[in-house]
């Protein structure tokens, strides 16, 4: 795809990103399919966006690739929004942990020092 200012779509995609997008495009082409695939780009601010694409490869009568025919969403805002709730998460599954190990060494105490013991069988 070739964006208003004679850019190369591809050319923007970052480079880790852009061996997985070149199969899966190939792929569709190959087998006629649609293809949907996420990717990051660097803007021309120099900030990664994210991308989603999803697409068709159109072919002519002679059955040669004439275009692609989709959409490209930005999806940044939604990944930035799920890596802000990946790190809220681990944050309150770590404080989970912390706080599940002192009360256990809190009852561990109790029982210490109330002669409890734990009889499992």
């Amino acid at each position: 795809m070739v964006l208003e200012d004679g850019i190369i779509l591809y050319s923007l995609i970052i480079q880790v990103d852009r061996e997985k997008a070149s199969r899966i495009i190939e792929s569709a082409i190959k087998e006629k399919k649609p293809y949907d695939l996420e990717y990051r780009i660097r803007h021309k601010d120099g900030n990664i966006r994210y991308l989603t694409d999803r697409g068709r490869p159109v072919y002519g009568p002679d059955d040669k690739l004439l275009h692609f025919d989709g959409v490209i969403f930005d999806i940044t805002d939604s990944k930035r929004a799920e890596e802000e709730l990946s790190k809220i998460n681990a944050g309150l599954e770590q404080r989970v942990k912390e706080r599940t190990a002192e009360l256990k060494k809190q009852i561990a105490e109790y029982e210490k020092k109330s002669g409890i013991t734990d009889k499992k069988q």
